[in-house]
């Protein structure tokens, strides 16, 4: 089976991975960046209050590697339907909202819990994982995409919805798109046995926890994975919700700020799919390594403090086609360097990883604003800390990456 006939032959399980993806909790992100000024315009909450939102990302934390073992143990069809059926239940909750902000932190805690994991890469690229080979990069890279697709269609639509019928009618809107696109992907997932031509398949036994971990913590691999994503993603917050604010602290106009922002998202797509291609054709290890480092140059031109529209665009584009690639690299490399029996428990740990580097990254943003009162000292650690991270990743060794290494001999 060549390259394209893989992904004609298991088209199934990438439509089901990019369904999911797109319309499971990362819908979210856009979701909530349109609500919120309704929300506070209606109910007088503090904008402080809704940065608190922020202090979610320590429940991933835990609930990702949960999700990745469970998915490993039980199967991506059982797991993704808890969260295919909690999401829409949680959004009508939404809708009959009376004005209690704890609330509202309470239902995005348990959407956290039950749809954050449960309908993320960790579950729906395990898929992938266990289908592909040949064209595991493209695959990673067309389902990682997809998300930013259909906010990029959905959004502009649901905020028209929104101003015209209200945000109760909006969340009710939200509640039917994930209930539907998300059983339709339940529905496309393969079944979960050893599928024709694809590489062996098995399922790990669910006591077997505490052998497989120490296998995973114990490999060098993993550990030089998670720390290359921990030093090259501490921008990862302010990527997510403070380019606007950051451009313009360096004097860049609002209207010119949303089209760089505009650059960004097309950068991520494009950086996903041209890592997957790369990471088919080339040596991982130094892909990763390129992919990872690459957020440097940006964030060290940002750091300069330079308003010149020029400079400024490119150090943008390469901070979107970087974050792109990232998403690929994580997935790829437990592929690659671990048996797909045990791929999302691995993959887990590293999602986990990536929302630690993001609390420390906040923390860090944070004390150097307080010091500096600027962005610069932020930006030149943190891009001083790709460079390291990114170099991390070539002391992979390309020998230990066999297809499906036994967890123990």
């Amino acid at each position: 089976m060549g390259y394209l006939g893989e992904l004609r032959t298991h088209w199934r399980a990438l439509a089901a991975a990019s369904i999911g993806l797109a319309f499971g909790y990362t819908f979210n992100n856009y979701v909530t960046n349109i609500f919120s000024p309704h929300l506070i315009a209606e109910f007088g909450w503090e904008k402080s209050q809704f940065a608190l939102l922020g202090l979610i990302v320590v429940v991933a934390v835990i609930c990702q590697p949960i999700a990745g073992r469970l998915a490993d143990a039980f199967g991506v069809r059982r797991i993704a339907l808890v969260g295919v059926l909690c999401a829409p239940l949680l959004f009508l909750v939404l809708s009959r909202m009376t004005g209690s902000f704890w609330l509202f932190f309470a239902i995005n805690v348990f959407q956290v819990i039950l749809v954050g994991g449960t309908t993320s890469v960790v579950v729906y690229t395990r898929l992938i994982a266990r289908d592909f080979d040949l064209a595991r990069g493209i695959a990673l890279g067309i389902a990682a995409s997809a998300p930013a697709i259909a906010g990029a269609v959905a959004a502009p639509l649901l905020a028209e919805l929104v101003e015209r019928e209200g945000w109760r009618t909006g969340y009710q809107v939200v509640a039917v798109i994930e209930l539907l696109f998300g059983l339709l992907a339940i529905a496309l997932i393969p079944r979960e046995g050893v599928a024709p031509g694809a590489p062996g398949h098995s399922t790990p036994d669910a006591t077997g926890a505490k052998v497989d971990y120490r296998v995973i913590f114990t490999n060098r691999a993993f550990q030089l994975i998670v720390a290359g994503m921990i030093l090259c993603n501490l921008t990862i917050t302010l990527q997510m919700s403070q380019i606007s604010i950051l451009l313009q602290d360096i004097g860049v106009a609002a209207r010119t700020a949303s089209f760089l922002i505009s650059l960004y998202a097309g950068g991520v797509i494009v950086g996903r799919l041209l890592c997957g291609v790369a990471l088919d054709r080339f040596a991982p290890h130094r892909v990763a390594a390129i992919a990872m480092a690459a957020p440097s140059v940006g964030l060290l031109i940002l750091a300069t403090g330079t308003d010149l529209l020029p400079a400024v665009a490119m150090a943008i584009t390469v901070l979107g086609l970087s974050l792109g690639a990232e998403g690929d690299v994580g997935g790829y490399l437990v592929m690659r360097y671990f048996d797909r029996a045990i791929y999302s428990s691995v993959v887990g740990l590293v999602i986990a990883s990536l929302s630690l580097s993001g609390v420390i990254g906040a923390l860090l943003l944070s004390a150097t604003l307080k010091l500096s009162g600027g962005f610069s000292a932020f930006l030149l650690i943190a891009g001083l800390s790709a460079i390291i991270g990114g170099a991390l990743f070539l002391f992979l060794d390309k020998k230990e990456g066999t297809e499906d290494t036994a967890l123990a001999e």
